[in-house]
């Protein structure tokens, strides 16, 4: 992701570059076959990585993601894993704003107030 800094402050970027792509890493028994969203997944060892494209160019995107892991038993497959769940992704690019302290406010997914002492308030 690529930050582009504004008015020369390294700590406050303007915004960033969001990929539109999601990186799912898990691990499961190495003689399992592992597929993500029904993409077969990259294997090393018992580890596994599968790479999700995402369309987060005009808004933030909320993804489903399914895990199933199958291993071979006997006469047929046995379902060893299945696990589902979903990550929020960020719009592309993402922009911030920050207030006179240096607060950020908000970004493409969340809106923040805060307190003159610095403390972020839940309203």
């Amino acid at each position: 992701m690529e930050a582009k800094c504004m008015r020369g402050s390294a700590r406050q970027p303007a915004s960033r570059t969001v990929p539109g792509y999601v990186n799912v890493l898990g691990e499961a028994t190495n003689t399992a076959s592992v597929s993500v969203n029904t993409n077969l997944a990259y294997r090393k060892d018992r580890y596994f990585r599968a790479e999700l494209s995402v369309g987060n160019t005009a808004i933030p995107v909320w993804l489903g993601i399914t895990n199933l892991a199958v291993m071979p038993m006997g006469g047929g497959n046995h379902i060893v894993s299945n696990v589902t769940g979903h990550v929020l992704w960020p719009k592309t690019p993402e922009t911030f704003t920050f207030d006179a302290d240096g607060n950020l406010t908000s970004d493409s997914l969340w809106t923040n107030q805060w307190n003159a002492e610095n403390r972020r308030t839940v309203i």
